[in-house]
């Protein structure tokens, strides 16, 4: 498990390795560290039940029509927010409210990724996302909670926001703690949107050009 997370670590902070895809990654995984990283990534791949992140795959085929509609089916009927009744009791409350930003990021990651949705059609996602995100943050102030940093939604959800009714305003401030605290990943994740951003602010054709989508972190 521990070869497996530092790999994870790795890719990202490794320059040399951005340009490829995951299949070569774990190819070239593989070829680095011989029958053991074999055994490990083929045999007891465990980061999926742990932490969600899917083992990569080698298979370079386009998904079809048909598995994107039913993906999106899967993703949808699994609404938090349809699914659960009103939390009455903190703790409870507190982990709805993360699930739904998980939810929120992941439904805006499949919007950009596989079906190529414009950025100003998700605003309304983006808002949904935040709203959660600042009932996590009033659980906190309110109970004492000391909740985990929610990284990868926080990630996803400030890269698309546009500059609308505050939404970018509300987006950066998800950075507040891991700012606050020196926590070095939060502070590239902030270097990244905030590039994003001006890049998009800069560009002659807005983001709505469209385009293949690529998060790194």
């Amino acid at each position: 498990m521990l070869c497996q997370i530092f790999i994870c670590i790795d890719t990202p902070g490794n320059p040399d390795t951005r340009p490829h895809r995951p299949a070569y990654l774990l190819e070239e995984a593989k070829a680095g560290h011989g029958w053991l990283m074999t055994a490990i990534l083929d045999k007891t791949y465990c980061l999926t039940k742990l932490f969600g992140i899917t083992r990569p795959s080698t298979s370079a085929r386009k998904a079809a029509e048909e598995e994107i509609k039913d993906l999106e089916a899967h993703i949808r009927l699994n609404d938090p927010e349809a699914l659960v009744s009103d939390l009455e009791v903190g703790e409870d409350r507190l982990a709805g409210h993360h699930t739904c930003t998980f939810f929120c990021a992941t439904l805006i990651y499949f919007e950009r990724c596989l079906q190529r949705t414009l950025p100003r059609k998700l605003q309304p996602l983006v808002r949904r996302s935040l709203d959660h995100f600042d009932a996590v943050r009033q659980l906190e102030v309110q109970h004492g909670y000391k909740a985990c940093g929610l990284l990868w939604p926080e990630f996803v959800t400030a890269y698309e926001a546009k500059d609308v009714a505050d939404l970018r305003t509300r987006s950066f401030c998800l950075f507040n703690k891991g700012r606050a605290k020196g926590i070095g990943n939060v502070l590239s994740m902030e270097k990244v949107v905030l590039d994003v951003w001006q890049r998009r602010d800069d560009s002659a054709h807005d983001e709505d050009v469209g385009g293949k989508v690529r998060w790194w972190i």
